[in-house]
């Protein structure tokens, strides 16, 4: 579990950005696992959900050779979900201090 207070902050502003879609999130629990079920209760599949992450991951490359500087600034797996779930859903990226806009 993240614990780090960049994390903290991560998802603190995702709250107050987001309320309704993160009411119910318990940070007392398992937080990669709750942001995977906020992406799969969607239409897609569990595969085709973690097929969308690997490729947004790596920067729409899908070559293993390839590993953005943008995504290696998370340290845990929930950063990653979480920055994951804020693009594809909102089309925010997080600075180092709040969401922002992605500006392509």
């Amino acid at each position: 579990m993240d614990n780090s207070k960049e994390w903290e902050e991560m998802i603190t502003s995702a709250i107050i950005l987001c309320p309704v879609e993160f009411e119910g999130f318990d940070k007392t629990k398992n937080l990669q696992d709750q942001i995977q079920e906020m992406m799969f209760n969607e239409q897609n599949s569990l595969e085709e959900n973690h097929d969308e992450f690997i490729h947004w991951l790596w920067g729409g490359t899908m070559s293993y050779n390839y590993y953005p500087s943008e995504y290696s600034r998370f340290s845990s797996m929930e950063q990653l979900w979480l920055a994951f779930y804020m693009y594809e859903k909102h089309k925010k990226t997080w600075d180092k201090e709040k969401w922002v806009k992605y500006e392509d």
